[in-house]
């Protein structure tokens, strides 16, 4: 994936940073109903939940489960972080010259997995619970809610300590559609860019396609296990892709004979 050279357009300007800000006060404040155009009907909606749960705009706590939980969870989860793992890899290449994260999360919104920038890149780790109800507005958190990709830039955070970072969240479904987890790439608001919406977007489906693919290739696994024939599966070249146990024990071969 080459490397992206990141740009302020304008929707990363000073202008749009200070308006929205502007509109953030109002709301804080009560003083005006908050313009649509720069703050959507979501974000709006979002902020109304984060003051009716009793968070306030200037929060500042960060909620992480422990050790133990989240080596838990992610051992549950352990084939969403393997068919994460690449692509999540391969998506930071392209923005770690920014200040950046980019995070993996379960269905319920606990970071799995975070790849961050050196120095001072946004502070989502592994462990931490990044909900509305904890956090406020912000990518993770907002996407569990609409199901659907968010982008929420600078003062569209309801929470103050989120202003100086854009995030941009997609859902990762399995197969029937229910919700795997969450990727999410939170980056410097200045160097915000609308092609980071489809990056994030692309890798979310990507991601979804090899845990699809993972799952089909555990079941089939599962059902050649099932048979009292012992069973081979070669590739084009001659070498096994997989084998059932009888196979293996009737070819008397080692337990790594297939990877």
């Amino acid at each position: 994936m080459p490397a992206l050279m990141i740009q302020a357009p304008d929707q990363a300007s000073p202008a749009l940073h200070a308006a929205l800000y502007a509109e953030w006060q109002k709301f804080r404040d009560g003083t005006a109903p908050v313009d649509p155009e720069y703050i959507p009907p979501f974000i709006l909606a979002s902020w109304e939940r984060c003051r009716e749960s009793g968070i306030t705009t200037e929060a500042n706590s960060i909620v992480r489960v422990d050790a133990l939980l989240l080596e838990q969870a992610q051992r549950l989860n352990s084939d969403l972080l393997c068919s994460a793992r690449s692509i999540m890899d391969k998506l930071f290449s392209v923005v770690r010259a920014t200040r950046c994260s980019i995070s993996l999360t379960d269905g319920s919104g606990l970071v799995l997995r975070t790849l961050r920038s050196e120095g001072d890149g946004p502070d989502v780790l592994p462990g931490q619970i990044a909900t509305e109800a904890v956090s406020g507005t912000n990518g993770i958190g907002t996407c569990l809610v609409e199901r659907k990709t968010v982008t929420i830039i600078g003062a569209q955070h309801y929470c103050a300590r989120h202003h100086v970072w854009s995030c941009t969240a997609s859902p990762i479904r399995y197969e029937d559609g229910t919700l795997a987890g969450v990727l999410n790439v939170s980056i410097a608001r200045e160097s915000y860019h609308l092609h980071t919406r489809g990056m994030v977007e692309a890798s979310a489906h990507a991601i979804a396609e090899q845990l699809r693919l993972r799952l089909l290739l555990q079941e089939q696994k599962a059902i050649i296990e099932m048979l009292d024939e012992g069973v081979v599966v070669l590739e084009g070249d001659g070498t096994i892709r997989t084998l059932n146990n009888k196979a293996q024990a009737m070819l008397d071969l080692p337990p790594d004979a297939v990877h």
